[in-house]
């Protein structure tokens, strides 16, 4: 799924302009979740996270950090 995603990522989070975009694109990938199969590709997860981190607005921020919470909640053994 990682690999369906990024480029709508990259796509969205060059819309600097519209925050409502780079949002979206952190919800859904806080929703759909890791596979067994993707854990190796976490890290582009956590990158989107980490970039979105700084982001000018609160909902964006929260959106990252909800990310990470998911990933952690996902991974937990």
């Amino acid at each position: 799924m990682i690999t369906y995603l990024q480029p709508l990522y990259l796509e969205f989070i060059q819309k600097p302009d519209n925050w409502r975009y780079t949002f979206s694109a952190l919800m859904v990938a806080s929703q759909i979740g890791v596979t067994d199969a993707e854990v190796e590709k976490i890290d582009t997860f956590v990158q989107w996270a980490f970039l979105a981190a700084s982001h000018q607005h609160p909902k964006v921020r929260y959106a990252a950090m909800h990310l990470l919470g998911q990933l952690s909640e996902d991974l937990n053994p």
